[in-house]
């Protein structure tokens, strides 16, 4: 992985703001599909600097998407 750091920062500001969320009452689906989308588009932006490979990117939208 070039930089796991970043991948997983992603992935941590991703399950914080999905537990914040839950604990204020407000984890809508739509909040919820909000919030993972902009984390896809991030992860996107990783790959497309070069940051992070394609299959990179590929393995941790699969973990995102569950």
């Amino acid at each position: 992985m070039s930089h796991p750091d970043r991948v997983a920062n992603i992935i941590h500001e991703a399950i914080e703001e999905y537990r914040n969320q839950n604990r204020s009452g407000g984890g809508a689906l739509a909040g919820q599909a909000g919030d993972l989308t902009e984390q896809l588009e991030r992860l996107e932006g990783l790959r497309d600097r070069g940051s992070i490979t394609q299959d990179e990117f590929e393995a941790q939208k699969r973990r995102m998407l569950g």
